[in-house]
C-alpha cells in the first residue's frame, strides 16, 4: 500500500496490512464523502424527512508527540492555530485529540499549548504516557481540570469511575474512559492501552476486561441505545478497532459487543499508526477511521462534517494538511 510512508511501528503495521483494510487514503488529499444521500423517506406518520443538513463539525489530532523535539510542539501550535483562525468558517465545535499527547517531563507543556484552543477539546489518553514517569496517574492528574471544564460544556459528560484494581499489575488502574453527547451524537471514549506488558507487546491494544475496565464500560454505553438515532454513536480511542491490533476473537466480542445497536455505531475514530488507514468491519457494522500522527512527515489533522435529519446522523471527512 503507497500510503504507508513511514513505518514507525513496523511489527504492529505488518499484522495490520497482512489483516487486509479496504482502503488507504493518501495523507495530502481529501477523504471521500461520507455523507448518506438517500432520497428523501418518511416519518411513522408518512411526513416526509429530508436529506442531512449539516449540523457541525469537529476536528481530529492525533499523536502529536510532545515529549522531544521543539518542532513536535511546533507542529500542534499549528494544529491549534488552523482550529481557531477555522472554527467560524468551518462551524468547529470539538476537536479530540486522540491520544500520545504529552509524557514525561513535556506533560504540561503539551497540555498548555491545548489551552490555546478556543473551542471545546477531549483529550484521550494514549499508550506511551503510560509507559512513562509517571503513567497514568500522571495523565489524570495533568488533564482533570480539562475534564471537569468539559463536563459544564458538553452534555451527558461523564468519566468511568478510577482508580481500579488491575489484577495483572498487582496494583490500580487510572483507566480514562468517557463519554458525551453533543447535537445527537454520542462520543464513547475507550482506553485500549496495555498497562501490563512492555515493548513491542504494549504496541497492540487490550480489551482491559476487568472489573470496573474499558470492556464493561463500553457494554454499559451502548445497552439500552436501540432508539438512538441511525449512526449516531462514534467511538473513540488510541488503538484503533481494527485486525491485527486486537486478536480475532476480541474482534469477535467488537461485533458481539455492537450487535444490538449495530445500525446505531458508525466508527472508530484512532490514532497510534502514524499513518492514514479507512477499514470496515461488514460484520461487525462499523468504520475504522485511522488519523495520521502530526509530529512526523506530513503535518495532518482531519476535520469531520457532521450531516443529520429526524432519523440518522451522516459524515464528511476531509484531511487537512498544514504548512
Amino acid at each position: 500500500m503507497t500510503c504507508l510512508r513511514r513505518l514507525h511501528r513496523p511489527a504492529l503495521l505488518a499484522l495490520v496490512l497482512c489483516a487486509g483494510l479496504v482502503a488507504c487514503p493518501t495523507a495530502d488529499s481529501n477523504d471521500d464523502d461520507l455523507a448518506n444521500d438517500d432520497d428523501t423517506v418518511a416519518n411513522d406518520d408518512d411526513t416526509p424527512i429530508g436529506p442531512p443538513e449539516e449540523l457541525f463539525s469537529f476536528v481530529i489530532i492525533a499523536d502529536p508527540h510532545v515529549a522531544g523535539p521543539p518542532e513536535h510542539e511546533t507542529r500542534l501550535q499549528a494544529a491549534v492555530d488552523w482550529v481557531n483562525a477555522n472554527a467560524e468558517a468551518e462551524s468547529i465545535e470539538l476537536v479530540l485529540i486522540l491520544g500520545d499527547i504529552c509524557w514525561g517531563s513535556r506533560l504540561a507543556a503539551g497540555e498548555q499549548l491545548l489551552q490555546g484552543l478556543e473551542v471545546p477539546w477531549v483529550p484521550i489518553i494514549g499508550d506511551n504516557v503510560l509507559h512513562s514517569a509517571g503513567g497514568d496517574v500522571s495523565f489524570a492528574d495533568t488533564f482533570q481540570p480539562q475534564m471537569d471544564a468539559l463536563a459544564s460544556q458538553l452534555d451527558g459528560w461523564e468519566q468511568a469511575p478510577w482508580p481500579i484494581l488491575d489484577d495483572r499489575l498487582g496494583g490500580d488502574a487510572w483507566m480514562q474512559n468517557l463519554r458525551f453527547e453533543h447535537r445527537g451524537v454520542l462520543f464513547v471514549g475507550l482506553d485500549w492501552n496495555i498497562r501490563h506488558l512492555t515493548g513491542n507487546l504494549a504496541e497492540f491494544g487490550d480489551f482491559n476486561d476487568i472489573p470496573g475496565g474499558t470492556h464493561e464500560w463500553l457494554a454499559s454505553q451502548l445497552e439500552g441505545e436501540e432508539e438512538r438515532l441511525d449512526e449516531s454513536v462514534l467511538l473513540l480511542s488510541h488503538v484503533p478497532m481494527l485486525p491485527g491490533t486486537f486478536t480475532i476473537a476480541e474482534r469477535e466480542e467488537f461485533a458481539t459487543l455492537i450487535e444490538p445497536v449495530k445500525d446505531k455505531v458508525f466508527a472508530n475514530l484512532a490514532g497510534h499508526l502514524h499513518v492514514d488507514i479507512f477499514d470496515e468491519d461488514f460484520d461487525a457494522g462499523y468504520e475504522t477511521w485511522v488519523t495520521d500522527a502530526t509530529w512526523d512527515d506530513t503535518n495532518l489533522i482531519r476535520i469531520v462534517r457532521v450531516l443529520g435529519n429526524d432519523v440518522e446522523r451522516a459524515y464528511e471527512r476531509e484531511a487537512i494538511v498544514l504548512d
